[in-house]
């Protein structure tokens, strides 16, 4: 992780772009592993329908959180990205939802024939 530099007042922080961009780049790429992992255990798991999604949720949720108390909890976290819910949780769900689907969905037909 490459950290902005930070100020002496700790009321005005300084952030560099370029680190910030590459830190959610780290995280996107650990968002897509992880979703391609999580959705071969679905399909594993055979999970159908709302328990595949409720899969997605919590292993998302979790994952983000143990990502965040990796780097040094929540007070940290704001040093690497500018809006903490917005880059950890909500920017890349789309993307993980839909190779998350698809591996839930490759894996449940391959494991049932």
């Amino acid at each position: 992780m490459v950290q902005s530099p930070a100020s002496s007042n700790e009321d005005t922080r300084v952030t560099f772009g370029a680190s910030i961009k590459e830190n959610q780049q780290v995280l996107q790429e650990i968002h897509d592993i992880t979703s391609l992992a999580f959705g071969t255990i679905a399909g594993i798991l055979k999970l159908e329908s709302t328990y595949g999604f409720l899969f997605f949720l919590i292993t998302n949720i979790l994952l983000n959180l143990c990502f965040i108390f990796t780097i040094g909890g929540f007070k940290k976290v704001k040093n690497y990205y500018n809006n903490l819910i917005a880059d950890i949780f909500i920017i890349d769900i789309s993307r993980c939802i839909s190779s998350f689907t698809m591996m839930w969905c490759l894996v449940f037909a391959l494991i049932d024939t």
